[in-house]
């Protein structure tokens, strides 16, 4: 079945040059770790605040791709004998759970071997996504680095919430020493506001999380957050007749 996953990691404030990196280098590194794990999905957005880091997949398969490996085994020489497969075989072909029909001779540059082909059925992907969000995070780069827990994980900025949504279900999972949540919090304020992540106007929760940030004016994409930002200056220059020096 395909669902909607979204992935919020809450950092304490992030410096400027990091935030334009990770919003450059992100979307690379989601789609080769993607790749790596076999995710089987229709498309995935990426953004970077100076407090967020979000991953939205778009009809993510609850389970990996299965996959096709050829596994080599004994030599030749100490599996057959007398045209008779040997202790050795019959010893590879149990520990992989497949009969001796399904053994074959593999030529390497080493000689000649006994080997099989095996299909490994997917993975769910509730269950993997600390290791892929350690993966995703790590190859992040980021020239000054910080060590806050007692894993030694290094990243720019300590980690503070997580939380992952997978259709309409609030994954619980544990990631370095935090245990995921089902909230975010809203914009900088003291002491924080907590935003309980619920459905909102009948969309799954991946999407209301959207929805329910917008309700406490924090635009996650951005993209639309510059052109908000344009609009209004532009409506403020107009409304005083000023002049605007269009730099980026």
């Amino acid at each position: 079945m395909k669902k909607n996953l979204l992935i919020e990691v809450y950092t304490e404030e992030l410096p400027l040059l990091c935030v334009i990196g990770f919003i450059n280098q992100l979307p690379l590194v989601v789609k080769s770790v993607f790749e790596n794990y076999r995710f089987e999905y229709k498309k995935f957005d990426t953004y970077v605040t100076p407090v967020r880091i979000v991953i939205y997949v778009e009809n993510l398969e609850e389970k990996t791709k299965p996959k096709e490996e050829e596994i080599i085994g004994p030599p030749v020489s100490v599996a057959i004998k007398d045209n008779n497969y040997t202790q050795q075989a019959i010893g590879f072909a149990k520990k992989y759970n497949v009969e001796l029909k399904d053994l074959y001779i593999k030529e390497t540059q080493k000689g000649k071997f006994i080997a099989i082909k095996k299909v490994f059925e997917g993975e769910k992907v509730s269950t993997i996504i600390p290791q892929i969000l350690t993966e995703i995070l790590s190859k992040l780069v980021y020239p000054k680095q910080m060590v806050w827990e007692e894993t030694k994980f290094k990243f720019p900025r300590p980690i503070r919430n997580l939380l992952v949504i997978f259709g309409n279900e609030i994954i619980k999972t544990k990631f370095l020493q935090l245990n995921s949540t089902n909230y975010t919090y809203g914009i900088k304020t003291f002491p924080l506001k907590k935003i309980k992540i619920v459905n909102k106007k009948r969309l799954d929760l991946a999407n209301s999380y959207f929805e329910l940030l917008k309700d406490e004016c924090i635009i996650i994409n951005q993209q639309e957050r510059v052109e908000t930002l344009k609009k209004m200056l532009k409506n403020i220059v107009s409304r005083k007749k000023l002049k605007i020096d269009e730099n980026d």
